[in-house]
């Protein structure tokens, strides 16, 4: 006797486990269920020429579509089945990585900022790699493709990071969709990356953008010219916040001399080209929800500002 409290899946379960369902049986109707779901995801029409023979289009990189033309209804629709499970089955590096952050992005895991720049980043680090069959990705490939982008790319160790980022994404979302046994984290561990790789970065004293006796002349002229543009300047020289929170600051975020960081900007570009400005209600990172401290012969730089923007929420309106 079964309980009347068990799901549908354990039902089906029980009913295989004790003959009441022949197994064959309920493996041809879930076969027949994905082939209907394949051919149904086919964009393309599937119709029948003057000559009697079936035609459809399919995907190419190069052309756009290329056509291709079967006997009868049953073989073109066969041809159609075999190419979506390949692709389902065993999709691209570059198909996984749409994947990976398409569902990022949607869950909000990364801002459209952050997606745009993986995109770069793939796009620079991946043109030779992204075309491979993730099924067909081997462990030294991986080990041999990111350790030969660093002389390629003259990679610094913050670059590499980026490109470690994404490797991890792709590699760890083949094994959650089972195109993969092998563990990424475990590959990446295992490597020897000489630190003599990375190309180092080193600024001469003459490279900074002021140097310390041309400080206070910078400074004197924000003084002198205190329009909303230069006490923006001068807020960043004196408390040493960054320009995205900056742009962010609230009045209600000033509390006497202090100035609780809680948001930054963020910029990505649309579909068109345009650059989108949008307000992140979190700094860059979590050491960046901080209190900062304006010195006391500088408060006159908020007074000035409400003063230009006597209504705004934002300082830097």
């Amino acid at each position: 006797m079964t309980d009347i409290s068990m799901s549908y899946a354990e039902l089906l379960k029980y009913a295989v486990e004790h003959g009441m369902i022949d197994t064959a049986l309920v493996q041809e109707k879930v076969e027949m269920q994905k082939r209907k779901e394949i051919l149904e995801k086919h964009q393309y029409k599937v119709y029948q020429g003057n000559d009697g023979k079936w035609y459809t289009y399919f995907p190419d990189d190069e052309k756009g579509r290329v056509k291709k033309k079967r006997n009868t209804k049953d073989d073109i629709e066969d041809l159609i089945f075999d190419y979506w499970k390949e692709k389902l089955e065993n999709p691209t590096v570059e198909e996984v990585f749409t994947e990976w952050i398409e569902n990022k992005l949607q869950l909000k895991e990364i801002s459209k900022a952050t997606y745009n720049r993986y995109k770069i980043d793939f796009e620079r680090f991946f043109f030779d790699f992204k075309n491979k069959k993730i099924k067909e990705v081997t462990e030294i490939e991986i080990e041999d493709f990111m350790i030969y982008s660093i002389s390629k790319f003259s990679l610094t160790s913050k670059a590499f990071g980026n490109l470690r980022t994404l490797v991890f994404g792709i590699f760890k979302r083949a094994k959650k969709k089972k195109y993969i046994d092998f563990s990424i984290t475990q590959v990446v561990n295992d490597m020897e990356v000489s630190k003599n790789l990375f190309k180092k970065t080193i600024k001469e004293d003459g490279d900074e953008v002021f140097m310390d006796d041309e400080t206070p002349k910078v400074l004197r002229y924000l003084e002198d010219h205190a329009d909303i543009v230069n006490i923006g300047i001068l807020l960043m020289f004196v408390t040493g916040m960054r320009v995205g929170e900056l742009a962010t600051i609230k009045f209600s975020d000033i509390n006497g001399n202090t100035i609780n960081i809680r948001r930054t900007e963020t910029r990505f570009e649309d579909e068109d080209g345009n650059y989108i400005y949008e307000v992140k209600e979190f700094p860059k990172t979590e050491a960046g929800v901080r209190t900062i401290i304006i010195p006391r012969n500088y408060m006159w730089v908020i007074e000035r500002a409400k003063e230009l923007n006597p209504s705004g929420d934002y300082v830097m309106m």
